[in-house]
């Protein structure tokens, strides 16, 4: 029986984002505290992982409308060139974060039709055909083949070890008894911004003189969806007075409105089963 190829292709995920590492410098810092689940000799490893999860996901994590948002509000673009941030990088952090946070919280933006049991199958049923002897994997420039027998083994023990398989999604659901789900998420959010934001640059506490400059980051929770009120990311909103007439009215205490959202939330954030997090390859490739 003459040898066939099969070419490999990852053809239900979106177009790959070609960001330099450079500007996913911000990313990286997050990524590698919150998304190492493993011991400090693989960080690198879970970093690498998460930033190419990361150029996949990006089209379906924020609007582009609130990107365009984002880049047009000079007020918020001085703010954050005041505390030492790159555009550019900045808003790829904001992405991540967002996206991070619902891997961990909310249902499969992407993924929905298969789960990662599913998705195992259906590379072995595929590798198990007579025809795919041979695995090869292609890059803009390069190319490697190597026999599928070793994958189909190690795709076995595999599907044999993935927790729940039938039902182990990309985006679990992550139930969070009587609390709201929302105050979760935002809370997992603030808290890796602020670890990026008092960790990766002591100018922002210098300048800000206090933990965190709330109605900054009221701006930056309604660009990702988390505040649906445009009151937050303006600072100011329309009433109507007795005699009918309309005028702005400043926004006061988002700061204590953002604490008591939070202030009883736990951490329960599953990133054992996140994207960024969960690869079970690691396993296969590094015991």
């Amino acid at each position: 029986m003459g040898t066939s190829k099969w070419s490999f292709f990852v053809n239900f995920a979106p177009e790959m984002k070609l960001f330099t590492e450079k500007e996913l410098e911000y990313v990286a810092f997050v990524a590698r505290k919150f998304c190492n689940l493993h011991e400090d000799s693989r960080s690198d490893l879970v970093v690498q992982h998460a930033l190419e999860s990361f150029r996949f996901r990006y089209e379906y994590a924020v609007s582009e409308q609130k990107e365009n948002l984002y880049f047009a509000t000079e007020s918020l673009q001085g703010t954050i060139s005041r505390y030492g941030y790159d555009s550019k990088e900045f808003w790829l952090l904001l992405v991540f974060l967002k996206d991070f946070t619902e891997s961990c919280y909310g249902d499969s933006l992407i993924f929905d039709s298969l789960t990662v049991g599913d998705n195992l199958q259906k590379m072995l049923n595929i590798l198990s055909s007579p025809s795919a002897s041979q695995l090869i994997i292609k890059s803009d420039t390069d190319s490697a083949s190597i026999s599928t027998l070793p994958i189909k083994d190690e795709l076995m023990a595999l599907i044999n070890i993935v927790p729940n398989k039938e039902n182990v999604n990309i985006y679990p659901y992550i139930k969070t008894s009587t609390d709201n789900v929302l105050a979760h998420k935002i809370k997992f959010f603030c808290d890796m911004l602020d670890y990026f934001l008092e960790g990766y640059n002591p100018i922002y506490t210098q300048i800000t003189h206090h933990r965190k400059d709330w109605a900054f980051v009221a701006r930056l929770l309604y660009l990702v969806d988390y505040l649906d009120h445009e009151k937050y990311f303006t600072g100011e909103y329309e009433v109507v007075s007795v005699s009918g007439k309309k005028a702005k009215a400043t926004i006061k205490g988002v700061g204590k409105f953002l604490k008591d959202m939070i202030k009883n939330c736990r951490d329960t954030s599953n990133r054992s089963q996140s994207t960024y997090c969960y690869n079970p390859y690691f396993d296969m490739i590094l015991d």
